[in-house]
């Protein structure tokens, strides 16, 4: 047994120095040379022919890093974004060109940097400080710039081609037409001069005539001195004053005119309106003819039926009069007593209910109090409940805890147990020859080993202080546990039971307190049917007593009966201040009753369901931990037994 588990041993120890090699040489191969190169953005705009992912970044014609990306920039699809890693090293400042070059027979392109002045700023240094990725923007390279003006020249040439194409085509026909005019005008030319030719005899004739009306011309232009020397002395002849008054007064009548053009207007508006307000009370006239007959006609019975009414009110003012003489003084001032007893009596009714509010408003008030009482109990147990819950839930994981680190254990002793019996004693022996060569490969690499022993033996120190620090976690959680007293546990037990008793009593008391207003629900009903049945009979007095009252000042308005009526209007006033005293204080009391009597006993009903419910909820969790007092420890209902594999 001692020799399989050694040679287990080591077989685990080879596999782990193998493993840790394999990752020491990726490290070398591949962590080592991050830290030394970084990542840069390259900006193209235009064609990007012949570079691909891995093509070369060249500074000055030496390699410092390749094209790791190739992309489109979505914000501008002009521009190429190609993401390249050079070394960290490279001197690119802000004056540094980046340019797409290609070779000479290959046509492989590649990314060159080019010149910068170390005094500027390294915008590699400048984005690792921001902690950002430097970027940097490409020119087209030389030979794409040549394409594309030269593809841009022949596209220029195509275009002035086509434009003066189109040109000629569009000026052939007005070149042509202009010919034809130019051959029809020498045409006309032609045949204006043949036709002076042919006509060389009329011209003479065309200037003699000329020759006689200028003759004639002459004529009139010397008969004009005299026509206008004649209209001179008419002129003359004419008394300047006179045309000068004339002028004035035509001058001071347009003014005149125009001074009171407003009122002229106005005038004749004025008359228009006159006119048109003429017919429209002739047209009104006319219409209303029939209506107007009508009225003419009915003024005749109304005449009658006023002097009828008149006749009427007649009769009627005598017959008061009589009764007015019929009525006794004597029965009228004991009516007045009597009505001023009955107002005392309301009064004393009155100042009674008056005594009772203070009692009506304790008893109220003694119910509002209970029900906070109430209130406060269950904001009390809804406080404490969140507190029950996390202590029953802090235990709760303690116990799952432990039952998962005992299904753990027994699964690794399981799964060694399997391990042992499947090894094979061949396998065995193969395997230690298999690892004798290894041991030797191995001597021959000590030197090499050696270091990474020394990285192992560092990591395994690493470890071990980690596990150290686990060890004093757990020190310190066996110390939590162990500062936690059976005795604190017991009293918290007592006080949840204490608790879960005051509860249960508070609930007996609501519930007979609503019993007890549930027995009297009838009463409570009674009472505000009378206060409504009162305040509507107040209210029919009070009608009654203003219509006697109007009576009375009908009745009392002789001289002899002014302090009869004065006391009766004192009497009358107190009925009507007790009254509406009664109205203003039955009203709020049969609405509090009322409100009571219904939105209070659904309260009180839903506070004794919410009690109810609590303390069955408390109940519940007391009994389980009564039948089960290990749930504190392990949280489950019944403890898990786990029995392992027995070893032949």
């Amino acid at each position: 047994m001692e020799t399989k588990a050694n040679y287990v041993l080591v077989g685990v120890f080879t596999v782990v120095i193998l493993l840790l090699s394999f990752g020491f040489v990726y490290w070398s191969a591949n962590v080592s040379d991050k830290d030394q190169q970084v990542s840069m953005i390259v900006r193209i705009e235009g064609s990007v022919t012949g570079l691909s992912v891995g093509s070369q970044v060249l500074f000055n014609g030496l390699r410092v890093g390749d094209v790791r990306n190739l992309r489109i920039d979505p914000n501008d699809p002009r521009v190429v974004i190609a993401t390249t890693r050079l070394e960290a090293t490279t001197p690119i400042t802000t004056s540094t060109r980046a340019t797409i070059g290609f070779a000479g027979l290959t046509g492989q392109a590649f990314i060159e940097l080019k010149g910068g002045d170390v005094t500027e700023r390294n915008i590699i240094t400048y984005a690792q400080e921001q902690g950002a990725i430097p970027v940097i923007k490409a020119d087209p390279s030389d030979v794409t710039d040549i394409l594309a003006t030269a593809k841009d020249i022949a596209e220029r040439a195509n275009n002035i081609l086509a434009q003066f194409e189109s040109v000629a085509s569009d000026v052939q026909p007005a070149v042509r037409t202009t010919a034809d005019n130019i051959t029809a005008t020498s045409q006309n030319i032609r045949v204006f001069t043949d036709s002076l030719a042919q006509n060389s005899d009329q011209i003479d004739d065309f200037i003699a005539s000329i020759s006689r009306l200028a003759g004639t011309a002459n004529t009139v232009a010397e008969a004009l001195p005299d026509a206008i020397r004649s209209a001179q002395s008419v002129i003359q002849a004419v008394n300047p004053d006179s045309v000068r008054t004339t002028v004035d007064n035509v001058a001071a009548i347009s003014g005149t005119l125009r001074a009171q053009s407003d009122k002229v207007a106005s005038v004749v508006t004025s008359i228009e309106t006159a006119a048109s307000s003429v017919g429209s009370v002739g047209e009104a006239i006319r219409r209303n003819t029939p209506a107007i007959d009508r009225f003419l006609t009915n003024l005749g019975p109304i005449s009658d039926t006023a002097t009828s009414v008149a006749t009427r009110l007649d009769t009627t003012l005598a017959s008061a009069n009589e009764v007015l003489a019929a009525v006794d003084p004597a029965q009228v001032r004991s009516t007045v007593a009597n009505i001023s007893s009955a107002a005392e009596q309301v009064r004393n009714v009155a100042s009674s209910i008056g005594d009772q509010s203070d009692q009506i408003r304790r008893a109220v008030a003694g119910v509002v109090e209970v029900v906070d009482n109430v209130d406060r109990i269950t904001e009390g147990v809804a406080s404490n409940s969140a507190a029950i819950t996390d202590f029953l839930s802090g235990v709760g994981p303690l116990a799952r805890n432990a039952n998962t680190a005992v299904t753990s254990f027994n699964e690794t002793l399981t799964s060694a147990n399997r391990v042992i019996s499947s090894v094979n004693s061949d396998e065995v022996a193969q395997t230690v020859s298999n690892v004798s060569g290894i041991v030797a490969a191995i001597n021959a690499k000590t030197p090499a080993i050696q270091s990474v022993i020394d990285g192992v033996d560092r990591t395994i120190r690493t470890v071990d202080t980690t596990l150290t620090g686990f060890d004093g976690t757990r020190e310190r959680v066996d110390g939590i546990l162990a500062g936690i007293e059976p005795e604190t546990v017991n009293r918290a037990v007592d006080n949840v039971s204490s608790a879960t008793d005051n509860v249960a009593k508070a609930a007996d008391s609501i519930a007979s307190i609503a019993n007890d207003i549930g027995a009297r629900r009838d009463d409570i009903n009674r009472i505000i049917t009378n206060a409504e049945q009162t305040s509507a009979k107040v209210n029919t007095a009070s009608t009654r007593l203003d219509a006697v009252l109007a009576s009375l000042d009908r009745l009392l308005q002789a001289d002899s009966t002014e302090g009869l009526a004065a006391e009766a209007s004192a009497t009358l006033a107190s009925i009507r201040q007790v009254a509406g005293n009664i109205n203003s204080r039955v009203g709020p009391i049969a609405d509090n009753i009322q409100s009571f009597s219904g939105n209070g006993l659904r309260d009180v009903q839903s506070l004794v369901r919410d009690v109810t419910r609590s303390v069955n909820r408390i109940e519940g969790a007391v009994s389980d931990f009564q039948s089960n007092p290990s749930r504190i420890i392990f949280g489950g209902e019944e403890v898990k037994q786990y029995n392992g594999r027995n070893r032949r």
